[in-house]
C-alpha cells in the first residue's frame, strides 16, 4: 500500500510539473516575442541613425573640401571641373545612403518573416487548441509590424525624393551663382564666389540636416 502510494505521489507530481511547465512556455511566449521586438526595434534604430550620422559626415567632408580647393584655384575652367566633381560627389553620397537604407528595409524585414515562420509552427508540449490560438495572435502581430515596416519605408521614400529634388536646385543655382557676371570685375567675382560657396555650403548641410531631423521625428 505504501508502495502504491507513494508512486501515485510521484506520477503526480510529475503531471503538475509538466502541465506547469507547458503552461509557463505557452505564458511567456508572448512577453518573450514582444521582448525580441523590442530588442529588433532598438538594434535597427542605432543602426539607422549610425548611417544618418556618416551620411551627414559626408556630406560635410566634402563641403570643406570643396571649398578649400575652389580658393587653391582661380582658373575658370578648373573651377567648372571641380564643381562637377562636386556635385557628382554629393550625388555618389545621396546614392550611398539610399542604397543602405534599402538594404535596412529588406533586412528587417527578412528577419520578421523568420520570426513569423517560427512562431507559427506548433511547439512541444502544446495542444491544437493553444496552437490555433497562438497562430492567430500571431497573425495579427505579423501583419501589423509588416505593414509598420512597409508605411515607415514610403515615409522615408517621400523625404527623400523631396531631398533630391532641393539638392537639384540647389546645386543648380550654385552653378548659376559662380559664373562670372557682364560688367564684374575680378576681384568682384573672386568676392562673390568666396561668398557664394559659404552660402551653398550651408544650404547642402542644411538640406541634409532637415532631412535626417524630419525623420527622426517622424519614427
Amino acid at each position: 500500500m505504501n508502495h502504491l502510494t507513494k508512486k501515485f505521489i510521484i506520477y503526480s507530481m510529475i503531471g503538475i510539473l509538466q502541465i506547469g511547465f507547458g503552461a509557463a512556455v505557452i505564458e511567456a511566449s508572448p512577453r518573450d516575442q514582444r521582448y525580441q521586438e523590442r530588442e529588433h526595434g532598438r538594434d535597427f534604430e542605432r543602426a539607422w541613425r549610425e548611417r544618418e550620422r556618416k551620411y551627414d559626415e559626408q556630406v560635410r567632408k566634402e563641403i570643406e573640401r570643396y571649398q578649400q580647393e575652389m580658393r587653391r584655384h582661380n582658373e575658370s575652367k578648373w573651377q567648372e571641373r571641380e564643381r562637377e566633381r562636386h556635385y557628382q560627389k554629393l550625388r555618389d553620397i545621396w546614392e550611398w545612403r539610399q542604397r543602405e537604407h534599402q538594404r535596412a528595409h529588406n533586412e528587417r524585414l527578412r528577419k520578421e518573416n523568420e520570426l513569423h515562420e517560427r512562431e507559427m509552427r506548433q511547439r512541444q508540449h502544446e495542444s491544437r487548441r493553444e496552437w490555433q490560438e497562438r497562430q492567430r495572435w500571431e497573425r495579427n502581430r505579423h501583419e501589423r509590424e509588416v505593414r509598420e515596416i512597409q508605411e515607415q519605408r514610403q515615409r522615408e521614400k517621400q523625404r527623400e525624393r523631396e531631398h533630391d529634388a532641393r539638392l537639384r536646385k540647389e546645386n543648380e543655382r550654385h552653378k548659376r551663382e559662380m559664373q562670372r557676371r557682364q560688367h564684374e570685375s575680378e576681384r568682384e567675382w573672386r568676392e562673390r564666389q568666396e561668398r557664394e560657396q559659404a552660402r551653398h555650403g550651408r544650404e547642402v548641410r542644411e538640406i541634409a540636416a532637415f532631412l535626417i531631423g524630419t525623420a527622426i521625428g517622424s519614427r
